[in-house]
């Protein structure tokens, strides 16, 4: 029961051939700029590892592309016959993940989800782009004239980076994609870097942002409950904490506008996949199960009781023994409670240090979520799942006495889930503060793992959670209310 710190692919080929029993694992989703399908599965067919580059989920370059087949050989070199492997995976990605498992020998036997309801809809409300979009030219062209500037200076990316200490200077450089004005503070940073900033350079940052003339003309019509509010900002910031505001609703300013009322690009994000698989068996299942342990599931202990949230359908206490356990399981996103448990004696950070980001920049204002608090946080992982899932899958998929693996632990929940269902375990983690997490959480479970029986499965929502869900109007949420 150990966190090997550096990459999982080297850790994964100094274990034993079919020396594990299961693998419970959330790798990165690889949610970035998607590449061409054609070049991705050719290098795969070649046998050679895809290297996409840039970065994914909040910029991290880990999370850039989902693992190829290399990893999961390792995987199922490792599993024994009839092994389940649980990999969750990204909404947009998970195609892409089943070829990556199914070019590594794995068998995929289903693909279930965690349900959390809570997601904040990333969605272009289109009749307002359209009124906005004349500003929206103007605004394009004056941001492509700042970053040629900058290019002219001789200013890298990299210096921009080091002197402001973000990663917004492939911003403030491009020619591409996704130009920027600096804010004042940024240029601030360069001054000394610069012979000399034009007047309107310094006109221009002062000046960011460019309001449409038809966006102002939009007259408000009426108002609707949106979100949930933070009590400690205006009113029109909809995400946070507190209880659902009252925003306005604006008609459209144009014919054009008027038209496209109503419609966006994106869905409420509700949930993550998760995908089953199994090492090839040798034999019968029945065979393989006497020989190895391994080849079923645990569906008796994974049984949801009447009245567990975990299953967000119709109630029925004919059920004596529960309800057959499903490819779905409903719980809230771990709370910072939870994520911050065992980790007192770790280096504190901001919000804005946790995701890289200035204070008060668009990527913490409004909306808040995973590290967006601007009060202090010690487990800045991004992408903590919840114990209680966790513990749901391990339990599902290892053979009692079995090993559990998880080559991408992260901030340790696998590990915690494992250590409080008494399941002997091991994972490995890239990146030291990552591990530094993973460790003092899962050591807390194992020195006190009374203070984690919250995380019960089966349990449905917990007193803790409940008044914190209360107190947010979210409950509502798990009987599938809209926000």
């Amino acid at each position: 029961m150990s966190v090997y710190r550096g990459d999982c692919l080297a850790w994964l080929r100094s274990l034993e051939d079919e020396s594990v029993d299961a693998v419970v694992t959330d790798p990165p989703y690889g949610l970035s700029k998607p590449p061409k399908i054609e070049d991705v599965l050719q290098a795969w067919l070649d046998g050679v590892q895809y290297e996409h580059g840039g970065g994914g989920f909040m910029g991290h370059e880990w999370d850039a592309f989902v693992p190829g087949p290399a990893v999961w050989r390792e995987v199922a070199r490792v599993l024994k016959p009839g092994g389940h492997a649980v990999v969750f995976a990204g909404t947009r990605t998970v195609d892409v993940m089943g070829v990556a498992l199914r070019l590594a020998g794995l068998e995929v036997r289903d693909l279930g989800r965690w349900c959390y309801w809570s997601g904040f809809p990333k969605s272009m409300d289109i009749s307002k782009a359209i009124d906005r979009q004349d500003a929206v030219r103007e605004q394009e062209t004056r941001r492509y004239r700042f970053t040629a500037w900058v290019r002219s200076t001789g200013l890298t990316s990299r210096q921009i980076d080091d002197a402001t200490g973000t990663n917004m200077g492939g911003h403030y450089t491009t020619a591409a994609s996704q130009p920027a004005v600096m804010t004042r503070e940024h240029l601030e940073a360069v001054r000394d870097l610069i012979d000399e900033v034009p007047s309107w350079v310094e006109q221009e940052v002062d000046r960011r942002t460019i309001e449409s003339d038809n966006m102002k003309a939009r007259k408000a019509v009426g108002t609707k409950r949106s979100g949930i509010a933070n009590p400690q900002e205006p009113q029109r910031h909809t995400i946070g904490a507190g209880k659902p505001v009252v925003v306005d609703i604006t008609a459209p300013a144009t014919p054009e506008a008027e038209a496209w009322a109503g419609w966006g690009t994106a869905l409420k994000p509700a949930g993550e996949p998760w995908l089953l698989v199994r090492k090839p068996m040798r034999g019968t299942t029945v065979a393989q199960v006497l020989s190895t342990g391994t080849g079923a599931l645990n569906i008796d202990g994974c049984r949801y009781p009447d009245g567990d949230d975990a299953w967000p359908g119709p109630s029925n206490s004919d059920f004596d023994d529960g309800r057959w356990p499903v490819n779905l399981y409903a719980c809230p996103k771990a709370s910072r409670a939870e994520r911050e448990r065992g980790c007192d004696e770790l280096p504190a950070r901001s919000g804005a240090d946790a995701v890289k980001r200035e204070p008060g920049s668009a990527g913490l204002t409004p909306r808040a979520g995973a590290g967006r608090s601007a009060n202090a946080v010690r487990n800045h992982h991004p992408t903590v799942k919840p114990v209680r899932l966790m513990r749901w899958l391990v339990r599902l998929v290892t053979p009692p006495g079995g090993v559990v693996i998880d080559p991408y632990l992260g901030s340790g929940t696998t590990g915690i889930a494992a250590t409080l269902e008494g399941v002997r375990w091991a994972g490995a983690e890239l990146l030291d503060d990552h591990a530094d997490i993973a460790e003092a959480r899962i050591a807390h479970a194992a020195r006190w793992p009374e203070a984690w029986g919250d995380t019960t499965p089966g349990g449905g929502v917990s007193t803790d959670e409940r008044a914190t869900l209360e107190r947010r109007g979210q409950l509502g949420m798990f009987g599938g209310e809209d926000e």
